[in-house]
């Protein structure tokens, strides 16, 4: 294990690390608009891998290569530092996942719990386990998906996030689809859509929407299926026009203020 000296990040990376959560799109636009630090500095090189695969992850774009990530896992799986190490074999899965690559993909995924269960980081440890349960889900493993959506589950609660909460009991509503039990994944959604609509969480209501529509359906109570299937579209569309609206708000700031240095460190970026 080496046991490097931790350095300061580059400004750019610790601000868009900080966008991260709450404006991924954000950033992105930072890592993209930085100058990519230089592969000799192994620390700041390995964190803008992790980061720009990341923020890749969080804008839903699909992943098409390894590469990027294979060196932040080189670099941080020899450093003593259980969250990033915990991140990167996390990103590993879902790159691999991404490429098709499910056994892969589903051994990062274990590999990165193991080492996420030593820390406090709840949100690292629901992604982890809610993408499991998805690999286990597709490969019709429902007794192993369920394990690992109620873990998803348990640490959105100690979140108190209610978008992961709602997000929570969809999973396990496509675990009962998977046993043949409409009713209880019934039961599920329609937990997932009251506690979405009263947090006002529009990706979590879109999920529940969509999923409950094609539970409606296998029970051939079309008029149900469609009447979900139209407000998950409607509310897709709000949410895309937010998002955009966001975006265009962050690319003015962005203009006026990563071309000037002292404006830069009046508003605390740097």
């Amino acid at each position: 294990m080496c046991t490097e000296q931790p350095k300061e990040l580059l400004p750019e990376l610790s601000y868009a690390e900080s966008l991260m959560q709450r404006c991924p799109s954000s950033a992105l636009v930072v890592l993209d608009s930085m100058e990519v630090p230089s592969p000799s500095d192994k620390f700041q090189y390995a964190t803008w891998c992790l980061l720009i695969t990341q923020a890749r992850d969080k804008n839903y774009i699909k992943h098409t290569s390894d590469s990027l990530i294979n060196i932040a896992l080189d670099y941080f799986e020899k450093q003593d530092d259980p969250v990033r190490k915990a991140s990167t074999l996390y990103y590993e899965g879902r790159v691999n996942h991404d490429l098709h690559n499910a056994e892969e993909a589903t051994d990062y995924y274990l590999r990165a719990r193991d080492v996420a269960k030593n820390t406090t980081d709840y949100r690292l440890l629901y992604l982890i386990n809610n993408h499991l349960g998805t690999l286990y889900a597709y490969r019709n493993l429902p007794d192993l998906a369920l394990d690992t959506y109620v873990n998803a589950q348990n640490y959105s609660i100690q979140l108190k996030d209610s978008a992961l909460i709602s997000n929570s009991y969809s999973y396990l509503g496509r675990v009962s689809m998977l046993n043949n039990n409409p009713q209880e994944a019934l039961d599920y959604y329609k937990k997932a859509i009251e506690i979405a609509e009263q947090s006002g969480s529009l990706n979590a209501l879109t999920l529940a929407y969509g999923e409950i529509s094609t539970v409606y359906q296998a029970l051939s109570m079309l008029d149900s299926s469609m009447y979900y299937l139209q407000k998950s579209k409607e509310i897709k569309e709000i949410y895309n026009l937010l998002h955009n609206h966001q975006n265009g708000l962050f690319h003015t700031l962005k203009s006026s203020l990563f071309g000037n240095r002292r404006n830069l460190l009046l508003y605390g970026i740097i």
